[in-house]
């Protein structure tokens, strides 16, 4: 089909028009796409946030203590030192259950039985065998602390660490630690978007810290407290066991969208 010279510029201006509105289409929608994006990576408008920290110390009294305790005995023969050891772990044992120490919070932690060698001329010569077992007791009357501790004494125990005090139910006092952090942080949060005349909009991240400290730390020091005689008939000194608290901490970081 053939066109008049008319008709050929009309076509040719129809779709210079058509091109041109297609480019001007194409940078437009560049545009949008590159102000949406405006850092790399990123899948639209990054939102204006504040970020925050709340702290909290919770002070506890201890309700519990744990003490280790071990029993070690060199011998030429393994099965001497065994029964040496054997015998004193069951009379404390037996000690224990008169003060009211319950079997399910007694634990051997260890039973070891080495070797011990001498050195002779440059020569390595067996001098015996060292059989331990190592206990660990949990005190959950905290007042007879210190009985237990003199009671290990008197048994005659070869190592003794502790007693390290505790609380039972921790999960509480954590828990409630985290919630005056928070409600710190969000203190924090409210009083600066008053000030700014900003609205806090919705939590964008969350991040929690803490630990756990007992303080003082545990010693012993003898008062003169009779609990039992010695051989000669003076009086034994009590180890008395000062408790302190414990301190649980929360700390708290929390980022806000703000508007």
């Amino acid at each position: 089909m053939l066109f008049t010279k008319d008709q050929n510029q009309y076509v040719g201006n129809l779709v210079i028009i058509v091109l041109v509105t297609l480019a001007i289409f194409l940078v437009a929608m560049s545009f949008n796409a590159f102000k949406s994006s405006r850092y790399i990576g990123t899948g639209g408008d990054v939102p204006n946030t504040l970020t925050f920290s709340g702290e909290s110390e919770v002070r506890i009294q201890p309700d519990m203590a744990t003490i280790s305790f071990s029993f070690e005995k060199e011998s030429d023969v393994v099965a001497d030192a065994q029964e040496f050891v054997s015998e004193k772990i069951s009379s404390t044992l037996k000690s224990l259950d008169s003060l009211g120490i319950k079997e399910k919070d007694i634990r051997t932690s260890s039973y070891n039985t080495n070797p011990r060698y001498d050195w002779n001329d440059g020569e390595q010569k067996l001098k015996g065998y060292v059989v331990s077992q190592s206990v660990d007791v949990i005190i959950r009357d905290i007042s007879k602390t210190n009985a237990v501790v003199a009671l290990l004494g008197e048994m005659g125990v070869t190592n003794l660490s502790g007693p390290y005090f505790d609380v039972e139910d921790k999960e509480s006092y954590e828990r409630l630690a985290r919630k005056e952090a928070i409600n710190a942080a969000r203190a924090k949060a409210e009083e600066l978007a008053d000030d700014l005349g900003v609205k806090l909009i919705r939590i964008v991240s969350f991040n929690e810290g803490g630990n756990d400290t007992s303080y003082p730390q545990p010693y012993m020091t003898a008062r003169n407290e009779m609990v039992s005689m010695d051989a000669a008939g003076a009086p034994k000194a009590s180890p008395e066991i000062p408790i302190g608290e414990n301190v649980v901490t929360a700390n708290v970081t929390i980022t806000y969208e703000i508007q």
